[in-house]
């Protein structure tokens, strides 16, 4: 008797178990899949809905992320869906995007502008007595851009890691390979991004450890004092840890520079 009823309550725990949806197990139904280099990480967005396909069920990997894209998911990596709604069309900056199509704003300028606002991307000029600039937010981003636009938005300063001046992409491609962005990125990294690469540099950054602030030590190096959960465990609570990759880095305090010559140590060839 004892043996039935352990029996039937293990086919239902088994029936229960077997009928919940679990982040990063089901399988891609875009018609396209195929094409797909990186699915898991396609699919691992689309699950959380930060990236879709298309109307007639495809995916189109190949096709590029322009600026604009990479700016909304981003912006949707960050914020919870309330905040998203929320967000306000900003203008003043950007001629391109506040006037796309030369009477009204860029479908994406609520997401541009709050990555503006965030430090995470900028346009093609210094804003100088009131003169706005540019953005071009509809051509494609590169692979080393939207590395860059991560690591900002994964609390990297851009001065601290030397992410600005001549040397920023050499210093970003260090970075993002010391931290795991590009793991399993298969890309040049000066290419035009494809839509399913994209991905895998946002599904990376999900599971990489934010930096909460820097400090300096007594003898003049620069830490990193780091969070103590990914931005897919304080964003996405409810995603399981079952996800293409673990988790980069998991140390409170990293250092960054050498105190004699604040040369980032990570950015040797």
């Amino acid at each position: 008797m004892k043996n039935r009823i352990f029996s039937l309550l293990l086919a239902i725990c088994l029936t229960i178990c077997c009928t919940v949806p679990v982040l990063g197990q089901t399988s891609l139904n875009y018609t396209d899949k195929a094409q797909i280099l990186y699915p898991e990480s396609v699919q691992l967005l689309t699950q959380l809905g930060i990236i879709s396909g298309f109307p007639d069920n495809s995916f189109r990997p190949e096709e590029t992320i322009t600026r604009a894209q990479m700016a909304k998911i981003i912006t949707s990596l960050l914020l919870s869906e309330e905040d998203l709604a929320t967000l306000e069309v900003r203008s003043g900056v950007f001629i391109d995007v506040d006037l796309a199509n030369g009477t009204s704003a860029h479908w994406a300028a609520p997401y541009i502008y709050w990555c503006y606002e965030q430090g995470i991307l900028h346009g093609d000029g210094l804003i100088e007595a009131n003169q706005m600039t540019t953005f071009r937010p509809d051509d494609p981003v590169t692979g080393v851009e939207a590395a860059k636009m991560l690591l900002i938005a994964l609390g990297y300063g851009a001065d601290e890691e030397e992410l600005v001046g001549e040397n920023w992409a050499k210093h970003t491609n260090s970075l993002a390979k010391s931290i795991g962005l590009y793991t399993d990125y298969l890309e040049e990294y000066s290419a035009p991004l494809r839509r399913d690469a994209a991905c895998l540099l946002s599904c990376n950054a999900l599971q990489a450890t934010p930096v909460k602030s820097y400090q300096t030590d007594v003898n003049g190096a620069t830490m990193r004092i780091m969070d103590s959960q990914t931005l897919l465990e304080r964003h996405f609570p409810d995603a399981t840890k079952a996800t293409p990759h673990s988790s980069f880095s998991d140390s409170e305090m990293t250092q960054v520079t050498d105190s004699q010559n604040s040369t980032p140590i990570d950015s040797q060839p």
